[in-house]
């Protein structure tokens, strides 16, 4: 789950790491009012999104008057943000942060994750801050400085000092910079983050180091614990069907391919995209309905994401024809006593109907069939049929139909 850069900030307080004096705002005369309030020569107008590069994309904006103040919130609120991080369509803008100005003598970065190898919380440092670290690592990774931090001491003194000062804080303000960075691990740990980065995290003219930018993710797993963090929570910044489905704990990530995935369990969903995308095509979605999950779990995955109406080439078309399909097989195993069809069920198209084989009488399953070894059973089979009877590829929760409640066809496998 992610959180606004001034939640983060008032979390970092929390935790007694510095940060500048600022207002979120809603509206351009509720900024207008914030900056009033604020009082000072200057201030910062910033774009509130789940993303970063937001100064890039003019989210960002330092005001020297009231006036400019009003003229950037309007700008601003309600635009299209676009950022590396957006994609080309962009993130409108709903909220805003009016903060006082800093005085920057010093741009630094800081931040936090797990790191699994070590199995501990990998403190990194950076002095070149205020740009992505992503481009530190690929063109400078020498100053990129990093401690793996032991759980049962926590950030020592030693360890921040000294990271401190291989990023350039100076020894007048070594005290500021271990205050900032132990407030961070304690953050990062209590409330059971996933990624803590302040950038910058700025010394200023007066020596003082404070958190200029604030951005955490939290485990989504142990939010039961962070009521209050739950609480901050912005829909609006999240895609309205993974939204949905996660009501139903199913993890699902909208993509921009044309092939939709439904898949039970995360290790195979990702072998199935690896394997879209092998073979030229690509993911429309990210859908995994759980290694554990029950055939109402699954259903609900297709439902949900099926209810929204797509154009062609969706994944919603995909998975509707999917849960049509799968709902007309289950009622033609319900058939009568003579086995016969109840129709098709969500309007499927009759030549996109499988049909049950019944079993063969020496057993042989789908796995053990000579089509999978001579790949050309479809062609005998349009010749007159390789002669062999197999069950169709049913999930494992379906039960094997009975043979009276079958119909014999061609075989395709």
């Amino acid at each position: 789950m992610k959180i606004h850069e001034y939640q983060g900030k008032e979390i970092l307080r929390r935790y007694g790491v510095p940060t500048p004096r600022g207002v979120p705002c809603f509206s351009v005369d509720e900024a207008v009012k914030a900056a009033e309030q604020l009082g000072g020569p200057v201030w910062v107008v910033k774009a509130q999104i789940h993303a970063g590069g937001r100064g890039k994309g003019g989210g960002v904006k330092v005001a020297k008057s009231i006036a400019q103040v009003r003229e950037f919130a309007g700008a601003i609120l309600g635009m299209q943000l676009v950022t590396h991080q957006t994609g080309p369509a962009g993130q409108k803008v709903r909220r805003l942060l009016i903060e006082e100005g800093a005085d920057i003598r010093k741009e630094l970065y800081v931040g936090m994750v797990v790191d699994r190898v070590t199995q501990r919380i990998c403190l990194m440092a950076s002095s070149e801050g205020g740009m992505d670290i992503e481009e530190v690592a690929a063109h400078a990774p020498e100053k990129i400085h990093k401690v793996f931090i032991d759980p049962a001491t926590g950030l020592t003194d030693g360890d921040a000092d000294e990271i401190s000062r291989k990023i350039g804080i100076p020894e007048a303000s070594l005290a500021g910079g271990r205050a900032a960075l132990q407030g961070l691990y304690k953050a990062f740990w209590e409330t059971d983050a996933s990624l803590a980065e302040i950038n910058p995290l700025i010394v200023t003219g007066s020596g003082q180091v404070v958190a200029l930018d604030s951005k955490m993710n939290f485990d989504s797993n142990a939010l039961f614990r962070h009521p209050d963090i739950v609480a901050m929570r912005d829909l609006d910044e999240e895609d309205p069907a993974e939204v949905e489905a996660s009501k139903f704990d199913l993890s699902y990530i909208s993509l921009d391919g044309n092939i939709g995935c439904l898949v039970n369990g995360a290790g195979l969903a990702m072998a199935t995209m690896d394997t879209i995308k092998l073979f030229g095509a690509e993911p429309a979605n990210f859908l995994d309905v759980g290694g554990g999950a029950t055939t109402g779990e699954g259903d609900r995955g297709v439902q949900d994401h099926a209810q929204e109406r797509q154009g062609q080439g969706h994944p919603g078309q995909h998975l509707r024809r999917h849960h049509a399909l799968r709902h007309h097989r289950q009622r033609r195993r319900r058939g009568g006593a003579a086995g016969e069809s109840l129709g098709p069920a969500g309007g499927a198209h009759a030549r996109d109907q499988r049909r049950c084989r019944p079993p063969d009488p020496e057993g042989l399953r789908p796995p053990d069939h000579p089509g999978r070894q001579h790949r050309r059973c479809g062609e005998g089979n349009r010749r007159g049929g390789c002669g062999v009877n197999a069950l169709t590829r049913l999930a494992p929760h379906h039960p094997a139909p009975r043979p009276s409640q079958t119909k014999e066809t061609s075989c395709r496998f």
